[in-house]
């Protein structure tokens, strides 16, 4: 019986090859399988070994997605075989990522895992933006948030979370844009708040969008080209 192998959760950052950790390139260069998401880059998987197994675990909002019970059961299957597997994922594995889902499944079934940290989306699109997260005079804080959830609910405490100061990165909220500011305007802020999109941040395909959130949200769906969208609300968005 081949001994077990060992997965590794790595973190891709925003799409930029350039932007992967040293050590992030080198557990691709000796994996023996890697299970990939859909915006990995080419590039990135080049640094591959020939005989690596690729696995494609495409998760795309709105499009085909692999179940998250599937992706596990491959994680599964490749360690039990007794290979190195890198789980490259989008971003950070920790952020938004269900890195924290996997861990779980791992080690339920007693194998061996190991996360390795990526750049996160929001750090790539501030700073295609220029729109420090935190600044001494304009924000001494800031926080993560999904506009994308398990049922019908954004279930996002908006009194508690947008407050002067912080500055709020908002993921995956291109779909529920029109939404948020409805439900913002509902908890009383004003919509004419200082807002920023950015697609495909952290790339030479960087776009971005300013205004007022609820000139924004009028405009998202005509200006979105289909690269992932992350919004930038208040703290240092306007400054």
């Amino acid at each position: 019986m081949a001994s077990l192998g060992m997965v590794y959760l790595v973190g891709a950052g925003p799409g930029d090859p350039e932007l992967l950790t040293i050590k992030a390139r080198r557990l691709l260069g000796e994996a023996d399988a890697v299970v990939y998401d859909y915006l990995v880059a080419p590039e990135v998987l080049a640094w591959t070994r020939p005989d690596c197994e690729r696995v494609f675990a495409g998760k795309k909002g709105g499009s085909f997605s692999c179940a998250q019970g599937d992706i596990d059961a491959t994680l599964l299957r490749l360690a039990r075989a007794g290979k190195t597997v890198v789980r490259l994922k989008g971003g950070d594995p920790f952020i938004f990522g269900r890195g924290g889902e996997e861990v779980e499944a791992l080690t339920a079934a007693g194998i061996s895992c190991a996360v390795v940290p990526g750049i996160t989306a929001a750090l790539a699109c501030a700073a295609s933006a220029r729109v420090p997260l935190t600044h001494r005079d304009h924000a001494h804080a800031v926080t993560f948030v999904t506009a994308h959830r398990r049922g019908p609910n954004l279930g996002i405490d908006y009194a508690g979370l947008l407050k002067p100061g912080v500055t709020l990165a908002i993921y995956m909220g291109l779909a529920t844009i029109s939404r948020l500011c409805h439900e913002l305007t509902e908890a009383g802020f004003d919509t004419t708040m200082p807002a920023v999109l950015v697609e495909n941040g952290g790339t030479n395909h960087a776009r971005v969008l300013r205004g007022g959130l609820a000139e924004l949200a009028a405009q998202a769906g005509a200006w979105a080209a289909g690269g992932p969208v992350l919004i930038l609300l208040g703290g240092t968005s306007g400054a």
